[in-house]
């Protein structure tokens, strides 16, 4: 019988199966409630300005309205006031909820405003916004040529972006991790007829750690943490697809800021990536992929590149989402977006037909 070594890679969706709160919306959430509501009522209530994280730059304008509250009208700043004054938290809560759109009147954290105006669910989506703001002042220096005044954007950009990174671990920290049997059944499945199981785990979560028998005699278990993880408080968010044509012409500005947050560098600073390779990817004489929870988005294109683009890979399985099995055409078109995403990643049709299991022959991931 062959040897059968196998590489899966686990994405969010797999967090997200265990009925986990791990999407943006969940962090989004988060944020809100743990910490722009208490920092607003902070200094509105108590009149605190010395310790606010969030509101540098509208301190003056709310303080200014907070005492002229009874004298003004109906807008954002004057409800948003009245919300903190009413000390009631679920209130102030509810109420910037509902007005997303207007927090970037009073945050100071213009990304993560950017952010909140816009109907995000995945972590890669602030890795794509990022990407998206990178190019943005990029077009603005191609314009002005201006270093200066481009490298404060880019400090003011990534201090933002380390403020949610560091908003995300603490979100993470406080999720309780529970089995599913489920999932348990059909892991197992997958791991029967494995002598090697390499794990790329891209979540920063260690869910998949349960059903895991390290000291299995069988089948050997490896886990590569690729992004960092929450245990070691330390992560990797970025940009990872250095193939993009705007991250050549970004490189060549000469300006580094601007490469402060792409994952090619943040891997050269951990040993991750070079795990990766040595330890499955160089060593396996070949193996299969098994694609659970991950979207195969662009943000991870080179590192997925250099997993599927070789002889070595011989089938790829892409599982159909079983929260969708009553509603086949659902089904089909969330099984077609992931099959579009890998074929962008293909740089050869007939490797993609050829290794790519079918919709009709792949199970559903519970």
């Amino acid at each position: 019988m062959k040897i059968k070594n196998k590489i899966i890679l686990i994405g969010n969706g797999f967090d997200l199966a265990h009925g986990f709160k791990t999407s943006f919306f969940d962090l989004a959430n988060f944020i809100i409630n743990h910490k722009i509501a208490p920092d607003l009522k902070d200094v509105i209530v108590h009149q605190n300005n010395s310790n606010s994280h969030f509101f540098s730059n509208a301190l003056k304008k709310i303080n200014i309205r907070a005492k002229k509250i009874d004298e003004l009208g109906d807008d954002f700043y004057n409800n948003l006031i009245r919300s903190a004054l009413d000390n009631d938290q679920e209130i102030l809560n509810k109420y910037l909820k509902e007005n997303l759109g207007s927090l970037d009147l009073i945050l100071s954290n213009k990304f993560l405003s950017k952010l909140y105006k816009t109907d995000y669910n995945n972590w890669f989506d602030i890795e794509n916004s990022y990407f998206s703001e990178l190019k943005n002042i990029k077009k603005s220096f191609d314009n002005s040529v201006d270093f200066s005044s481009t490298k404060i954007k880019l400090e003011r950009l990534n201090r933002d972006f380390e403020q949610l990174k560091e908003f995300l671990m603490e979100y993470l920290e406080s999720i309780e991790i529970a089995k599913n049997s489920k999932v348990d059944e059909f892991l197992k499945k997958i791991f029967r007829d494995a002598k090697n199981v390499y794990i790329v785990n891209f979540n920063y979560t260690k869910t998949i750690e349960q059903y895991i028998d390290l000291n299995s005699s069988k089948t050997i278990f490896n886990i590569n943490y690729i992004h960092g993880s929450i245990i070691n408080n330390d992560i990797i968010l970025g940009y990872g697809n250095d193939q993009n044509e705007d991250y050549i012409d970004i490189k060549n500005t000469e300006i580094d800021e601007f490469l402060e947050h792409f994952k090619t560098f943040q891997y050269l600073s951990k040993n991750y990536y070079e795990r990766l390779h040595s330890e499955a990817i160089n060593s396996f004489p070949s193996y299969e992929i098994h694609v659970i929870g991950h979207s195969l988005g662009s943000t991870d294109k080179t590192l997925l590149d250099e997993i599927m683009n070789t002889s070595k890979c011989e089938k790829i399985h892409l599982y159909k989402r079983g929260d969708l099995s009553n509603d086949k055409k659902m089904e089909r078109y969330q099984f077609n977006k992931l099959l579009f995403s890998a074929s962008r990643i293909f740089t050869d049709e007939k490797a993609l037909r050829k290794k790519i299991i079918n919709y009709i022959t792949s199970p559903s991931f519970p």
